[in-house]
């Protein structure tokens, strides 16, 4: 069974989150500078966290099926992020490309929300069946 609640809570951690990570580079990167590789490692670890801790947060709150709901999250946070990402672009008059691309970032933010669902996951749920 999907818990509802768990993937609505995963998925505004993800939009909060990934808001962070987008609002935090940039500042960081004024600081730093354009380049460096402590920039985009900061990058990286923030991006990884705007994935697995919205997981996590489903899979806590889910208490089961960690993984799927992870994935649940990982999947509406990302085309939430790609909607808003259109609508600027609309506004901004550039280009918005979709392509295979886009649905690689699809999968692979899903399985690393899932795997942050299984992190988070009551592991007592499996000795209860």
């Amino acid at each position: 069974m999907i818990h509802q609640k768990a993937i609505v809570y995963g998925v505004l951690a993800f939009i909060g989150l990934y808001t962070a990570h987008l609002l935090i580079v940039p500042f960081f990167a004024g600081l730093l500078g354009k380049g460096g590789a402590i920039l985009g490692l900061l990058s990286q670890l923030l991006g990884i966290a705007a994935l697995l801790i919205p997981g996590f947060l489903a899979g806590r709150l889910a208490g089961e099926r960690g993984f799927t709901h992870g994935c649940i999250v990982g999947a509406l946070g990302t085309l939430a992020s790609a909607l808003v990402a259109f609508v600027v672009s609309v506004f901004a008059g550039s280009e918005f490309l979709v392509g295979i691309h886009s649905l690689f970032r699809l999968l692979l933010n899903s399985m690393l929300s899932g795997f942050g669902g299984m992190l988070g996951e009551n592991p007592n749920w499996y000795r209860m069946q």
